[in-house]
């Protein structure tokens, strides 16, 4: 399991609708060594030629939808099954 922090500046930093600079995904960076992508319902891990597809927790694709929306949102915590996991920091 990774923990992964959305932080306030992630919230700031973030960029609509682009699965590469949204705030879960700049809070992943901060965590995994490798290029991620996230969508409405997963984050996307490459893994050497392949995309690892890891679904997303409920609250972490209601807070995409809000955000995506322009909709106020906070900084919040969840978890992410990460499969293999050579990547993660800790």
């Amino acid at each position: 399991m990774l923990n992964v922090n959305v932080t306030a500046k992630d919230i700031e930093n973030g960029i609509y609708a682009n699965g590469y600079a949204c705030p879960i995904a700049l809070a992943l960076k901060r965590k995994i060594d490798t290029l991620v992508r996230v969508d409405s319902k997963s984050v996307l891990v490459k893994t050497h030629d392949a995309w690892e597809s890891i679904p997303l927790p409920e609250l972490a694709r209601w807070f995409i939808a809000r955000f995506d929306h322009g909709h106020p949102v906070k900084p919040f915590k969840f978890r992410l099954d990460i499969i293999g996991g050579k990547n993660v920091r800790p």
